[in-house]
């Protein structure tokens, strides 16, 4: 089976765990309503359903076993979950990884972008 898949972060494009996506299709950009915190050398996602913060990211399609290994990687600290995602071709439901708990509001990332905010923030 095929999945749809919303990255945010180190698993993105250019970012430092772009490897782990081998296999995966890229299939384009997009956005969520969500806010987006740096927790250390990562990000985390909430959810933000006042549709007042988005966050940047890419779509991908994978199998079964690549997901499976990505649920690994993200640990216990993140559950996955199914969203809508804004594209300029108009709204796709794929899965995340949302953070399940709320980090301090301090920690929260304005541009919701994480590769933006590292080249500035490194």
């Amino acid at each position: 089976m095929m999945h749809t898949i919303f990255v945010y972060g180190t698993l993105r494009q250019n970012a430092s765990n772009a490897w782990r996506m081998n296999g995966a299709r890229y299939l384009g950009d997009g956005q969520v309503a969500a806010k987006l915190y740096r927790i250390s050398w990562y990000p985390a996602l909430r959810l933000d359903p006042s549709n007042n913060h988005w966050v940047h990211g890419s779509l991908y399609e994978m199998d079964d076993v690549l997901l499976a290994e990505l649920d690994v990687f993200e640990g216990v600290e993140y559950q996955r979950v199914s969203v809508d995602v804004k594209t300029t071709a108009g709204l796709v439901t794929a899965m995340l990884w949302e953070f399940l708990i709320t980090p301090d509001a301090q920690a929260q990332i304005p541009c919701g972008d994480w590769l933006h905010y590292l080249a500035e923030n490194p």
